[in-house]
């Protein structure tokens, strides 16, 4: 049983001789025996941490909730704007961790040419779409404005021989695809992603349930955001 606020993370694995007895066969075994690990040390950390009152243990759905850090009370005057500016530093540091993570995934061709995180989001964006899309597409999928970083990124990855360019009529019409080596560098990161993300997660109880409520969430607060940011562009 897990104590309330605790995600359940189910255990292959019961002990650490267990995992030494199984040889090295077992990479998603030690993944999940790792995150139990993990889970049980943010537990007792988090019991003797001094803790501020919360507003919500559980969700709507009744699914209990691991509290994050307080929110800053500059930010947040209310229990609603306590959610909500927890809700957003949480935001931060996982899109942070994603980018890493991204970034790690191109293996090799990252360490050799430098290529970031976004460098490969990018590129998985030209791989999702299937055929030569223009920078006001890449732009356009990933809501996104910064149209030199998009450039820059391309740069590196057209260098790294994993992108090529596919000129049109006009310079305007310039597009880019994915190359036979992008294609193999995506197809190694899909493995890793699998064993690294993929199994490890789908041992989480309750854990798509979850994160089909953030997807409509955040799909609502970009939402908000955008229009919050039109609107104070319209004030100057």
């Amino acid at each position: 049983m897990c104590a309330p606020g605790e995600l359940a993370i189910a255990a292959p694995v019961q002990s650490a001789e267990f995992v030494e007895d199984q040889g090295h066969g077992h990479s998603a075994d030690l993944v999940l025996y790792s995150l139990l690990i993990l889970r049980r040390t943010f537990s007792e950390s988090i019991s003797m941490a001094p803790r501020r009152s919360r507003i919500l243990d559980t969700d709507q759905a009744g699914i209990a909730v691991r509290p994050g850090p307080p929110a800053p009370p500059h930010l947040a005057r209310t229990g609603h704007e306590a959610v909500v500016t927890e809700f957003e530093q949480a935001l931060i540091c996982a899109g942070e961790a994603f980018v890493r993570f991204a970034g790690a995934l191109l293996g090799p061709e990252a360490r050799e040419h430098n290529l970031s995180g976004q460098d490969c989001i990018i590129l998985q964006q030209l791989v999702t779409a299937g055929q030569p899309s223009r920078i006001a597409d890449l732009l356009r999928f990933a809501n996104r404005e910064d149209v030199s970083n998009v450039q820059y990124s391309l740069r590196k990855l057209i260098k790294a021989g994993l992108v090529r360019q596919v000129k049109g009529a006009t310079n305007r019409d310039m597009a880019y695809a994915v190359t036979e080596d992008g294609a193999r560098a995506t197809s190694r990161l899909v493995s890793l992603r699998q064993e690294l993300l993929m199994l490890p997660t789908k041992e989480i109880a309750g854990l798509d349930s979850q994160l089909r409520s953030m997807t409509a969430a955040l799909g609502l607060l970009t939402g908000l955001y955008d229009h919050g940011s039109r609107v104070l562009v319209g004030r100057r």
